[in-house]
């Protein structure tokens, strides 16, 4: 048998990871996982251009005088952010490469683990993976989302 876990997953042998001392039971990443993937990073990303909007709102208004020229300046800044929100809404997310980024790999890891511990949210994975364990984190995430081996099919093609 060359590869265990995708055995046990084959067999439904639960998988473990143990982050901060405590044990976590994950389940396998579904296609409704994946589906929410997409929409998740481009949420993201709406996020930062939100940052971002909010940020020059405040400058403009802390550096304008002329009223006149700050609603235009305002109006000018939100007509901006709409466009830039649209666009990340409309864009292609390469799920493949988003997968490899941390944000990535905590938003799958939250979904394998909140099946089984519900209580566990999305910001509390920022506390519980850090750099001492997110080669281990991501290392079990690679292995919940391998395919199990078929024997019966490999007897068929035989």
């Amino acid at each position: 048998m060359e590869d265990k876990e995708t055995l046990s997953q084959a067999m439904g042998s639960p998988m473990f990871l143990k982050l901060k001392g405590k044990r976590y039971e994950l389940t396998p990443i579904s296609m409704g996982d994946m589906a929410d993937f997409p929409q998740y990073i481009k949420g993201r990303r709406i996020e930062v251009a939100q940052n971002v909007r909010d940020a020059r709102r405040r400058k403009a208004i802390t550096t304008s005088t002329n009223p006149e020229k700050l609603a235009m300046i305002l109006r000018t800044i939100n007509n901006d952010s709409l466009q830039l929100e649209i666009g990340i809404m409309e864009s292609f997310v390469d799920a493949d490469k988003e997968m490899q980024t941390i944000d990535g790999a905590r938003f799958l890891l939250w979904k394998a683990i909140s099946i089984k511990h519900p209580d566990i949210t999305l910001e509390d994975m920022d506390r519980l993976i850090d750099l001492d364990n997110i080669e281990e984190s991501t290392e079990v995430l690679m292995k919940l989302g391998k395919k199990p081996k078929n024997p019966t099919a490999e007897a068929e093609k035989s």
